[in-house]
């Protein structure tokens, strides 16, 4: 009996004659022991991948973010457009 480093859960899967195939290849090519240790690091791969893909979304976000306004309160939001209304008037009457 093999023990492994991580238990594993047996689950039923169907996959299409194409995809077992090219599982078959990898393993046969030597640089995954099974099936198992093929789809796990095609799982990890993909994992991977979109945890950096949200990362730099949450990073391009940030870095966009000190051009939006944050924190806004119903009195900030009173406050800026009071601002906006007395530059506009300023504005119209010629005095900017």
């Amino acid at each position: 009996m093999t023990r492994t480093a991580t238990p594993k859960h047996d689950f039923a899967t169907r996959l299409s004659v194409e995809t077992l195939g090219q599982l078959d290849v990898l393993v046969r090519s030597g640089k995954y022991k099974n099936r198992t240790a093929a789809i796990e690091a095609g799982v990890a791969r993909l994992f991977k991948e979109q945890s950096e893909d949200l990362e730099r979304k949450r990073q391009a976000l940030a870095r966009v973010a000190g051009s939006l306004p944050i924190g806004i309160t119903p009195e900030r939001w009173r406050e800026a457009e009071f601002d906006r209304l007395d530059w506009e008037a300023q504005r119209i009457m010629g005095h900017k």
